[in-house]
């Protein structure tokens, strides 16, 4: 506070030396030389002295009403211009507020999207694992059952199996997992059960890939 009330102080001297330009100098040095004047008469004549402004003369009184008027002009030119710059300030901290708020409501709708995007997500892979685990039982139902040995007992129901999940998988994922499935079914004319070991073995590898 103090410290703002002497840079005002200054800003007003500076203002008031400004308006009176370069004739200031020799105009104080006249109401320095009449001051001096009046000091020496006092302290010879002491109390008959008149009053130094009524000894002086009338441009230097002129002089220093002058004075005062432009002190007091520039310290309402300095008040209004320290006002200006104060709510010139304050507009662009506000502005600066109001787009920080802006920018934090952007980034928490973002923050809220994305969380939903992932939650949906979540939900979605944790829907596919579930399927996929159901595929996988009946994958082994097919195979512990139908494929005990070689036959067209067990080629029916694993090629209906099979196409099921090739299904599923275009229907739900990404082609990699197609592509994946469809390079690792084996062909029947192996042993029995053991043909479709890779088939539902990359089953359950796909159920740990979508956790």
């Amino acid at each position: 506070m103090v410290h703002h009330f002497v840079d005002l102080l200054l800003q007003i001297i500076r203002l008031w030396f400004g308006h009176m330009g370069t004739t200031a100098i020799g105009l104080g040095c006249g109401l320095i030389s009449s001051v001096y004047d009046f000091w020496v008469r006092q302290r010879r004549e002491g109390m008959r002295v008149k009053p130094i402004w009524k000894d002086m003369s009338k441009g230097a009184k002129i002089t220093l009403s002058i004075w005062c008027a432009l002190f007091m002009y520039c310290t309402g030119e300095a008040v209004y211009s320290d006002h200006e710059q104060l709510v010139s300030a304050n507009s662009h901290l506000a502005l600066q507020n109001s787009q920080l708020i802006e920018e934090n409501k952007q980034l928490k709708a973002k923050i809220e999207i994305a969380t939903n995007e992932a939650s949906k997500d979540a939900e979605n892979r944790r829907r596919i694992r579930e399927h996929l685990g159901r595929l996988l039982s009946e994958g082994n139902e097919v195979r512990n059952v139908n494929c005990r040995t070689s036959g067209p007992q067990c080629e029916g129901p694993r090629n209906q199996w099979e196409q099921k999940v090739e299904r599923y998988l275009k229907a739900n994922l990404d082609s990699s997992y197609t592509d994946r499935w469809r390079t690792n079914i084996v062909k029947l004319g192996g042993a029995p059960m053991v043909e479709m070991w890779g088939e539902t073995d990359l089953l359950s590898r796909f159920i740990v890939e979508l956790k």
